[in-house]
């Protein structure tokens, strides 16, 4: 009886291991983004990789943001097994002034998960002193079909100690890799990061990006994290 039982729930985990390898299954890595300190009434985007590591291709169902301040366009809809696409929280910061989280949760035919949160951590109380502070928060481009192509932001360190300054994040369907003059900043000095539209983006429609940098001190450790909004286009 023993053998009988044994060998029953042996061939039950059996079949559920290959209904479950047979079957879609969403995957998020890193299902939190925090993009520091920013400013208010911007807009700030992050993408967010979701996989499908299951035997058949995965279906995003719908995708609901928790707040009208909050947008969540997603690349494809239908994941094959192996393969990934993107969702894009994009926030609008007007009328916050302190600490705040918000979601959207992504809906799947996932047996398992049929839902599955993502989350933008932002803080908008810019006037509290911190390592770094850019100058100006927010790059500018201007309006208009023929904007510039490049845009600047000086980072001042206002600590009394040398930091490392690291890129964490940039929306890569608007802009390419931002570049940091000097990663090393001595104290009480300040470096500078360039900021360069994709070559396919032009200014007919306006342009809602941004890009997170960090401070870390010489333990690697860190400090503070800022993030700089880039605007500007429409037509």
């Amino acid at each position: 009886m023993k053998k009988y039982v044994y060998f029953l729930s042996t061939l039950i985990f059996c079949v559920l291991l290959v209904a479950q390898g047979n079957s879609p299954k969403i995957y998020i890595g890193k299902p939190v983004f925090n993009f520091g300190y920013v400013l208010e009434g911007t807009f700030m985007v992050h993408k967010f990789r979701v996989q499908n590591k299951g035997g058949k291709p995965l279906h995003i169902k719908k995708i609901r943001t928790t707040c009208a301040c909050t947008n969540a366009p997603i690349k494809n809809k239908i994941i094959q097994p192996g393969s990934e696409t993107t969702v894009s929280l994009f926030f609008n910061s007007s009328r916050y002034f302190h600490r705040v989280a918000k979601a959207a949760i992504i809906s799947s035919d996932d047996p398992r998960a049929p839902s599955e949160k993502i989350t933008i951590i932002a803080h908008m109380d810019t006037t509290r002193p911190r390592v770094i502070t850019p100058d100006p928060w927010t790059i500018k481009l201007g309006f208009g079909k023929n904007i510039p192509r490049t845009g600047h932001v000086t980072i001042i360190n206002s600590s009394n100690s040398e930091i490392k300054l690291r890129l964490i994040d940039y929306f890569d369907d608007i802009l390419k890799k931002p570049q940091i003059t000097n990663e090393t900043v001595p104290p009480r000095q300040k470096t500078k990061i360039t900021v360069t539209l994709r070559d396919e983006i032009t200014g007919v429609k306006y342009i809602k990006s941004s890009f997170t940098v960090a401070a870390f001190d010489k333990k690697n450790s860190e400090l503070t994290r800022i993030t700089i909004p880039v605007c500007g286009g429409g037509s």
